[in-house]
C-alpha cells in the first residue's frame, strides 16, 4: 500500500469534519425553523386557531425529533471513521501510534455535556415548548 495509507487516514478525518458540519447545519436549520414557526404561530387568535396551533406544534415536535436522531447518527459515523483511522495507524505506523498513545485517550462517551448531547437537549427543549404551545395559545385567547 506504500504511502497511500496516509491519504486514506486523512480522508477519515475529512469525513469526520463533514459529519460534524452536517450535524451542526441541520441542527441550526431545525432550531431556526422551530423558532420562526412558534413565533409566527404565537399570533394565532381564537378557538379555530387552537387546531392550527396543534398542527404547528406537531410539525415542530416532528422536525426536532428527527434532529435528535440525526445528531445521534452523526456521532455514530464520527466514531466509525475514528476507528478506521486508528486501525490505519495500528497497521502502518506503529511509531506514530505510540507517540499519540502517550496522551491518555479521553472517553467522550462519559461526557454528557459534549456538543451533540447539548444539541439534543436543546431540541428536547423545543419539543417541550411545542407541546405546551397549543395550551399557551388557547389560554391566551380565553
Amino acid at each position: 500500500m506504500s504511502e497511500h495509507w496516509i491519504e486514506v487516514y486523512k480522508l477519515q478525518y475529512e469525513r469526520i469534519g463533514q459529519h460534524e458540519n452536517q450535524r451542526l447545519n441541520f441542527s441550526n436549520l431545525v432550531l431556526v425553523s422551530s423558532c420562526a414557526a412558534l413565533a409566527l404561530g404565537a399570533g394565532l387568535k381564537g378557538e379555530q386557531n387552537f387546531f392550527s396551533a396543534c398542527y404547528l406544534a406537531l410539525l415542530v415536535v416532528a422536525i426536532n425529533v428527527v434532529a435528535i436522531i440525526h445528531a445521534g447518527k452523526a456521532r455514530f459515523w464520527v466514531k466509525f471513521h475514528q476507528a478506521k483511522a486508528r486501525e490505519l495507524l495500528r497497521s502502518y505506523d506503529t511509531k506514530l501510534l505510540s507517540v499519540l498513545g502517550r496522551t491518555p485517550k479521553l472517553d467522550s462517551n462519559k461526557d454528557y455535556m459534549r456538543r451533540p448531547e447539548l444539541q439534543k437537549i436543546l431540541h428536547g427543549v423545543f419539543v417541550i415548548l411545542a407541546i405546551m404551545f397549543p395550551l399557551i395559545i388557547h389560554l391566551g385567547s380565553a
